[in-house]
């Protein structure tokens, strides 16, 4: 299984996602974005490859979105997949992450 790619410079990460988001890539991605928050980087969230997702990687994705906005550096969410789109919708998450999405 793949798991998360990370590209990081001077102002800004760029994370993307692997295929399968759950459970057992949550503590990479969280490893990932805890890098983002301490450099206070612009994030950028790839998330066109996702085919399923679950909840704890949404958990993780919201609380690093919040961290970032609030060390005022920009949190996006790019390219999503519709698989991903449903899986936030399906928790009842879309209306919070679609403010940081663009398609």
């Amino acid at each position: 299984m793949e798991g998360t790619q990370i590209s990081i410079s001077e102002t800004e990460c760029d994370i993307s996602l692997p295929t399968i988001l759950d459970l057992g890539q949550t503590e990479n991605l969280i490893d990932n974005l805890a890098q983002a928050i301490d450099k206070n980087l612009d994030v950028r969230i790839h998330a066109g490859q996702v085919e399923r997702l679950t909840t704890a990687p949404c958990q993780a994705l919201l609380a690093a979105a919040r961290s970032v906005e609030s060390g005022k550096a920009s949190f996006e969410i790019s390219n999503y997949s519709e698989a991903f789109k449903s899986g936030l919708e399906d928790l009842g998450l879309w209306s919070v992450f679609s403010k940081w999405s663009k398609a």
